[in-house]
C-alpha cells in the first residue's frame, strides 16, 4: 500500500481503530448487534499479531498469519464465527488484491470498515497537530477509493472527518477512553470454571506467541495450575 510504518509508534493504535470504526459504523447502521460486533472486532483486530507489528501490517505472509491466528483465537474465545470471519478478512482490499484475494461485498462489511480505520490510524502521526495532517490523510484515502476501500465507506468517513470533534477525539487519546467506555456494549457474561480455563489457555497462547522468551511458559503454567486444580477437586 506504499505506506511507511517504520516510525509509527502503535501505542494507541487499537484505541483509535476502535473509535474510528465505531463512529463510521454508527452512521451506517443503528443495529445493536452490528455495532456490538463492530466494537468487539475492531478492539480485537490485531489479537493475532505475534511478529513485529510493522511486519504484520506490511509483509503479506505476516498479514495472512496474524489474520488467521486472530480468527482462530476469536473462535477459541467463543466470540463466534461472525467475529472470527471479520478478523480474518480485516486486511482485505476492496478490489481483491490482498492476501486472501476476496473482493467487494464478499468481504464482510465490518472488515471493510476496520480496513479504513486501520489505515487511517497508521497514517495518523501523534507527534503532528491534527490540522497539519488532515489533508494528507484524506488525500491518501480518497486516492484509494474503489481500490483498497469501499467507496461508500470512504464517503461516510469524509462526512465524519469534516467535523472538528472527530479530530479532537482522535488527537486526545485520554478522552477516547471515555468515548469508548460510553459506546462499549453493555453486556454481562456468565462463565463457569471450564470457560475460564479455556480463556486462560487462549490468553497464555497469545502471550507466548508474542515473545520467544515466554514461548510455552504461560501455557505450561496454565497446564500446571489446571492439574493442581483437578487434584484439589476444584470444579
Amino acid at each position: 500500500t506504499n505506506l511507511n510504518y517504520a516510525k509509527h509508534k502503535f501505542t494507541n493504535h487499537t484505541k483509535r481503530v476502535c473509535y474510528v470504526s465505531t463512529e463510521i459504523g454508527k452512521i451506517i447502521s443503528n443495529d445493536k448487534e452490528f455495532l456490538k460486533d463492530l466494537y468487539v472486532s475492531s478492539a480485537l483486530h490485531d489479537i493475532g499479531i505475534s511478529s513485529n507489528i510493522t511486519d504484520a501490517h506490511t509483509e503479506p505472509d505476516f498479514i495472512k498469519l496474524h489474520c488467521t491466528k486472530g480468527s482462530e483465537f476469536c473462535l477459541r474465545l467463543n466470540f463466534g464465527e461472525n467475529i472470527s470471519t471479520i478478523i480474518k478478512y480485516h486486511h482485505e482490499n476492496y478490489d481483491g488484491t490482498s492476501v486472501f484475494n476476496i473482493k467487494g461485498n464478499d468481504i464482510p462489511l465490518i472488515s471493510q470498515i476496520i480496513r479504513l480505520a486501520d489505515i487511517f490510524e497508521l497514517l495518523y502521526d501523534e507527534s503532528v497537530p491534527n490540522y497539519l495532517q488532515r489533508n494528507s490523510i484524506n488525500k491518501w484515502i480518497l486516492e484509494n477509493k474503489y481500490t483498497i476501500f469501499n467507496s461508500d465507506i470512504v464517503d461516510v468517513y469524509m462526512d465524519l472527518q469534516s467535523h472538528d470533534k472527530f479530530w479532537w477525539d482522535v488527537e486526545n487519546v485520554g478522552y477516547i477512553d471515555k468515548v469508548l467506555k460510553n459506546i462499549r456494549p453493555k453486556e454481562e457474561l456468565m462463565m463457569d470454571m471450564k470457560g475460564l480455563k479455556s480463556i486462560s489457555e487462549v490468553l497464555a497462547d497469545i502471550i507466548d506467541s508474542k515473545s520467544d522468551f515466554t514461548y510455552r511458559h504461560s501455557s505450561n503454567l496454565a497446564e500446571i495450575i489446571s492439574k493442581i486444580a483437578d487434584y484439589l477437586n476444584f470444579d
